[in-house]
């Protein structure tokens, strides 16, 4: 009587199994790479982790060396922001490109991103942690400087002016709001014109969701 043949992934050629890992994610991946010295060195073939960085990182360029370490250059800085750095990546670039098409002046005035080292201190500043993606869109641009017109809309109507910037770290964190009505709110625009903000709440105290972004109602504001 014959034998059976003891079958486990590991028997596939390499072919078929790097299509299988193909599949997975990058903590899928990592996760196999520490199950046996095949799957090791299969989980850490560079297309995998070309498509791994095209994916989380938007990379298509590596430079010399393995894809897997540049893999993981990005993930050390900016791994905590993984799910949502694609999205912002490409929603900053899009308005970049339509600003050096349309206004390139506006373009000259926002701000090169924040350091995990000032986005730390904030939130030391302000007691309370950011949301993580509003981290990631600090990370890439620090609001705008207070010259020219704003980022978040500008017009002019009559004597009505109107112009409203996206305010950085230092000066939102300066503006941080600790009164009754307002606690915990956190500024992230200002028009110069009218003094309107649009606010975040950091805090679920006076009844805004965490991370909901608001302006302020002046019926809201009388009736408490």
């Amino acid at each position: 009587m014959a034998t059976p043949m003891s079958l486990n992934i590991c028997s596939l050629p390499s072919d078929p199994l790097l299509h299988v890992l193909s599949y997975l994610n990058y903590d899928d991946l990592c996760r196999c790479r520490c199950t046996c010295k095949r799957l090791k060195e299969l989980a850490g073939e560079d297309e995998l982790w070309k498509r791994q960085s095209s994916i989380w990182w938007l990379s298509t360029r590596y430079g010399l060396g393995w894809v897997l370490t540049h893999f993981k250059e990005q993930f050390k800085n900016l791994g905590r922001y993984i799910k949502s750095y694609g999205v912002l990546y490409r929603t900053w670039a899009r308005l970049e490109a339509f600003l050096a098409e349309h206004c390139p002046r506006l373009l000259t005035s926002i701000k090169a991103g924040a350091t995990e080292r000032e986005l730390d201190e904030i939130e030391v500043k302000i007691r309370y942690p950011l949301p993580n993606d509003v981290r990631c869109s600090y990370r890439m641009h620090n609001g705008q400087k207070l010259v020219g017109p704003g980022l978040m809309g500008c017009m002019s109507i009559s004597n009505h002016m109107r112009s409203e910037y996206l305010l950085d770290l230092q000066t939102a964190s300066d503006c941080f709001q600790e009164y009754s009505g307002m606690y915990g709110c956190l500024p992230l625009t200002l028009c110069i014109h009218t003094g309107c903000s649009q606010f975040m709440a950091l805090s679920e105290r006076e009844g805004y969701l965490r991370g909901q972004v608001f302006y302020p109602s002046q019926v809201r504001a009388v009736l408490s």
